[in-house]
């Protein structure tokens, strides 16, 4: 049995990420079509979004980590984690696992998803970035935070019982010829809790937050978008979501990408 895991961060930050309203749009259509079982998205900031995005996916089950928070003004965005995770089979159990942050919220949902050979966890989650033009409190700045989220991780997919998944922008990548590392020495440590990361594992697989990208705000060829797995056979994987669209905003028809990230799908082999 083969089962088909995507993350996409849609970058639908009005105000900071340009052509949010007419994007929105464009990801819902591409969301109807896409051949996936498990669908984890990121900056799914606001309720109205979220509405958007959930009635677009085909997949009928899942959860939003916000509807089990409550607002924090004290964090931008009023504390809003951004994550949304859509299922085609129901989730027997959900939860939410706040991380330790600043400025961002950051959590990961934690699902047990009723598989078609049997239960399995799915980690969805969307760990600190290196926010270059915020000065960072801790002595260890953004890097210190990101280790503890991937210390909570693992914590978290050593717990589970069976098979797990871990999927969503995770804000740290390897380096490899032509990509750019972020925050490589905390990937590592992440990538040895998991028996496979087949897309950054594979050094001809290209960037998900490139300089090509016309919504990027500084220029690194990084892979940041993962799926990574125990119990499970990598399959395929592909890059998504990364052709030109054309949307409608205030200015007229744009042609854009669908967000500053592209996405990612694996394709996981259940024995």
């Amino acid at each position: 049995m083969e089962i088909g895991v995507a993350t996409y961060n849609t970058g639908l930050l009005d105000g900071f990420i340009p052509h949010a309203a007419g994007r929105r749009g464009a990801i819902a259509e591409r969301l109807e079509r896409l051949d996936a079982d498990l669908v984890a998205l990121q900056e799914v900031w606001s309720a109205p979004d979220r509405d958007v995005l959930t009635d677009a996916s085909p997949l009928r089950h899942g959860t939003a980590a916000d509807d089990h928070l409550d607002p924090e003004p004290g964090y931008a965005l009023d504390g809003s984690t951004g994550l949304l995770l859509r299922s085609r089979w129901p989730l027997l159990t959900t939860s939410v696992v706040t991380l330790p942050s600043y400025f961002t919220r950051r959590a990961v949902v934690v699902a047990e998803v009723d598989g078609p050979v049997g239960p399995f966890t799915v980690l969805a989650t969307h760990l600190a970035a290196d926010i270059r033009n915020v000065e960072h409190p801790g002595a260890e700045g953004w890097a210190g935070e990101h280790r503890a989220h991937v210390q909570t991780v693992l914590r978290l997919a050593a717990e589970a019982a069976g098979p797990v998944i871990l999927v969503g922008d995770l804000n740290c990548g390897p380096e490899r010829a032509g990509r750019d590392p972020e925050f490589p020495e905390n990937y590592d440590l992440l990538r040895s809790g998991f028996e496979s990361s087949a897309y950054a594992d594979d050094p001809e697989a290209p960037c998900t937050w490139c300089p090509d990208n016309p919504l990027v705000h500084f220029e690194r060829a990084t892979v940041l978008d993962h799926v990574m797995e125990s119990g499970f056979h990598p399959v395929s994987w592909r890059r998504i979501f990364d052709r030109p669209v054309t949307v409608e905003g205030d200015e007229g028809a744009t042609l854009t990408t669908l967000s500053d990230h592209y996405g990612v799908l694996v394709r996981l082999r259940s024995d």
